[in-house]
């Protein structure tokens, strides 16, 4: 429906540069051309042009970004598996309503669409004015620091549950706060660094 808004770039296809993976294979096949002190890159430059190279080393660069970032997916996603389960034994009742432990995860969503508007509006803003540089790499790494927080509160919820006890489910909302925090400082920031940081002929990619 809002197409007709955008700006509409035809794809350039075998007239554009070439892609990543013409030149990052062409590199690897000629790898034993490559001069001293050169990077196995550098072995594509008998067909490629030094634009075309820099923008796949570039795109390596972030890929390194990303490595990092696999790893908080991998917990962030445990919200659905281990925290539910988690959840399971807690104490459910919440103001007389009985809820079903699947059903907690329904906060993750309900505090993105809050959290968003208060980190870019609100949070974002405030540190800037103190002076301190909002850089996406500081917010992604800020971000896996809270998952691990958030993480560490949930071990604490569970040796609670080890030892007899079973708290109410709204001390685990503590650590969905926490860790959806994460989520929009890291989720968000790293699509956007991605985009940001490729050049036009890697963005795709």
């Amino acid at each position: 429906m809002g197409k007709k808004h955008y700006v509409h770039v035809p794809p350039n296809g075998a007239n554009g540069p070439a892609g990543y993976f013409a030149v990052a294979w062409h590199a690897l096949r000629n790898r034993s051309n490559r001069r001293d002190g050169q990077d196995w890159l550098d072995a594509a430059r008998d067909r490629y042009s030094n634009d075309e190279i820099e923008a796949v080393r570039a795109a390596n660069g972030i890929f390194k970004v990303f490595a990092a970032v696999t790893v908080f997916w991998a917990l962030f996603d445990q919200q659905g598996s281990s925290w539910t389960l988690q959840a399971k034994n807690l104490d459910l009742n919440v103001f007389g309503m009985q809820l079903e432990a699947s059903q907690i995860q329904a906060v993750n969503p309900i505090l993105v669409m809050l959290l968003i508007p208060l980190f870019s509006g609100v949070i974002y803003p405030a540190f800037e004015r103190l002076g301190v540089a909002v850089t996406p790499l500081r917010k992604m790494a800020a971000g896996m620091v809270l998952c691990a927080f958030a993480f560490a509160m949930v071990g604490g919820i569970q040796v609670a549950i080890d030892g007899g006890a079973k708290p109410s489910v709204l001390w685990q909302m503590i650590p969905y706060l926490v860790i959806t925090c994460s989520e929009v400082m890291v989720s968000i920031t790293g699509l956007e660094f991605a985009y940001t940081q490729a050049p036009k002929a890697m963005k795709s990619i």
